[in-house]
């Protein structure tokens, strides 16, 4: 029967090695992506999120390890920066191309000053463009007004609600190791974790979601 069936359309991630090996981000499956301290797992996932978007699906971040506000400037910053290399040649040496969240937030309305040139109408473009995304993509943290995540039935919570009031469909979770468990046993906890994420990304209500 499976043979019969029609492909399965997955979200091409737009790294080979991984759409050619499980087919980018699929319905009803958990994608996990680990590596070491700072190694840019953060950013891949939000190239992940963006890209999910284009393709019109409806992506949601839960992150346990920044507040919403850093989370939006890290989309932002992103985009200036996908904004820049379509304008110039990219250099990563070259500090046009080094826009930091951090930096952005503490510069607040004096970034066009402190920045100028084409570096400031990136991040003119990245602002338009987030804010074009409305509801299309919805951030959740720890605080009380963003979900209240903390464990494996905020999660739950979270991902049910955003379902049915925004159609959420792809859900990205950063980072799995900061979700509480229920023995206070690091790998246990992690085993623990890491089943209920996969029950959840397959048995969700009212449909499967790609986590």
């Amino acid at each position: 029967s499976i043979f019969n069936n029609d492909p399965i359309q997955g979200i091409f991630t737009g790294i080979d090695f991984v759409d050619d090996s499980v087919g980018g981000l699929i319905t009803g499956r958990m994608l996990m992506l680990a590596g070491a301290y700072k190694s840019s797992k953060t950013r891949i996932m939000i190239n992940l999120a963006i890209r999910a978007l284009r393709e019109g699906k409806h992506p949601a971040i839960l992150s346990f390890e920044n507040p919403k506000v850093v989370t939006s400037m890290q989309i932002i910053s992103m985009l200036a920066v996908e904004y820049l290399i379509k304008k110039i040649p990219y250099d990563a040496s070259q500090s046009v191309f080094h826009i930091a969240p951090d930096t952005l937030i503490r510069l607040g309305n004096t970034y066009k000053q402190k920045m100028g040139g084409i570096k400031a109408e990136a991040i003119e473009y990245a602002r338009e463009t987030f804010r074009g995304f409305g509801d299309r993509i919805r951030i959740y943290d720890q605080s009380h007004k963003g979900g209240n995540l903390s464990d494996i039935p905020s999660v739950q919570s979270v991902i049910t609600r955003d379902m049915h009031l925004y159609g959420g469909n792809v859900f990205f979770i950063d980072h799995q190791g900061l979700i509480a468990g229920n023995s206070g046993k690091i790998y246990e906890d992690t085993r623990y974790v890491s089943g209920e994420l996969m029950r959840i990304s397959r048995y969700s209500d009212p449909h499967p979601i790609s986590l």
